[in-house]
């Protein structure tokens, strides 16, 4: 489907209807992720998953800033500040899936 919002969020009920009807057996997943959109997206696909299919989570890190000294550049500050209004977002909207 088309999504425009809540991406990370559809892609992870896609996965669970992909795996409900799936002769696979999958009892956990790596999700690859890029830098600061890792955590998000892990909470978002454990949340959607459940107790039933154990995540885990590898951050590629950034080319853009150096992720232990993000503050000092502009790139690092605009993608952690908007991450992180992302992140609470998230949480706000999960509370009511």
């Amino acid at each position: 489907p088309d999504v425009n919002v809540n991406r990370t969020l559809a892609s992870a009920q896609a996965l669970r209807e992909w795996l409900l009807t799936s002769d696979e057996s999958i009892k956990s997943i790596n999700l690859y992720s890029f830098d600061v959109h890792t955590r998000r997206s892990w909470m978002l696909f454990k949340q959607v998953l459940g107790p039933e299919i154990k995540v885990g989570a590898i951050a590629a890190n950034s080319l853009d800033y150096e992720p232990k000294q993000w503050w000092v550049s502009s790139q690092g500050v605009r993608s952690i500040m908007s991450e992180t209004i992302a992140y609470l977002y998230a949480q706000v909207v999960s509370l009511k899936v």
